[in-house]
């Protein structure tokens, strides 16, 4: 079963238009009141209602220009899984991967783990391609051609990748949440996870613009015993913050910023704003998105 999450409520609506994209959140950036202080609202804002305190999560992806921005999920994530908890990044970027460490450093942050390898569905090397003025635009080769990149201010290297499942049997973890942003490789993360599947509780992913495979990863979670929700609102993606960004100004013109949130437990988001995909209004972004992304061979077997 597909549902779409109804995140219209005045308290989320409250924090995100007022708080986070406050103009002194933006101009003069810290841990406390970017991310500490605003835990309330974060453990109440789709899609992180599953994590709690103590909880371990998986963050595969982290740019470094979201942190100061106020929209890093890693720093959200953090702050939700408190200091008993723990969360692992897979960043395979040198420049992310000591801004990680210089940020936790500068904020005390104890939490936060830096994994220096990419995920991947095979494990072994991966042609990359480096943004030389994107900290968050970095992305696999073979990602890059397949959606039709053009362009050509990328630098190329070769990345060490797991697969998530190779991961999680040699360091025996399980994981709360796996949150995936790896530019459009969503699917490839979730394929390489899939022997893990019996052991992760959540998932969250974006499916917006150049992703395609979306259809074939919900199917994939749903024939594994997950419920996928979707919603047109996920916490890096609607602000202010995000639009300021030169190197993320193609977010402002996609109208369709569409997240999955895949969950064995259904139960553990308020039932009242869950809302059967077939039953969605048609006013609705994921509506229209879904609409215009059919695969009408495979839809009987999507809805489940």
């Amino acid at each position: 079963m597909i549902y779409y999450y109804d995140n219209k409520r005045s308290i989320s609506d409250w924090y995100i238009k007022l708080l986070r994209e406050n103009i002194f959140t933006i101009t003069i950036p810290g841990f406390f009141y970017q991310y500490s202080i605003m835990r309330f609202f974060l453990k109440r804002t789709f899609p992180f209602q599953s994590v709690k305190k103590g909880d371990n999560v998986l963050q595969v992806g982290s740019a470094a220009w979201t942190f100061d921005a106020g929209v890093s999920q890693t720093a959200m994530l953090s702050t939700l899984v408190g200091e008993k908890g723990n969360v692992i990044v897979f960043e395979p970027e040198k420049k992310n991967i000591e801004y990680h460490k210089k940020y936790c450093r500068r904020y005390g942050i104890k939490n936060i783990y830096v994994e220096p390898f990419g995920v991947w569905s095979d494990s072994g090397h991966l042609d990359f391609l480096i943004h030389q003025e994107s900290d968050g635009g970095h992305v696999s080769e073979k990602i890059y051609h397949w959606r039709g990149g053009k362009d050509t201010n990328f630098k190329k290297t070769t990345i060490h990748v797991k697969t998530l499942s190779s991961y999680l049997d040699l360091k025996k973890i399980v994981p709360k949440l796996v949150n995936i942003t790896v530019n459009a490789g969503e699917f490839n993360v979730l394929q390489g996870a899939e022997k893990s599947f019996k052991d992760i509780g959540n998932f969250t992913f974006p499916i917006f613009g150049p992703r395609k495979w979306y259809k074939d990863a919900i199917e994939m979670l749903i024939k594994s015993g997950y419920k996928v929700v979707l919603s047109d609102a996920p916490p890096t993606l609607r602000g202010r913050p995000v639009y300021r960004n030169q190197a993320n100004k193609m977010c402002k013109n996609n109208p369709q910023r569409i997240v999955a949130f895949a969950t064995k437990d259904i139960s553990i988001l308020p039932q009242k704003r869950l809302i059967p995909i077939e039953k969605l209004k048609r006013e609705r972004q994921t509506y229209v998105f879904i609409q215009n992304h059919a695969n009408t061979k495979n839809e009987k077997k999507i809805k489940g």
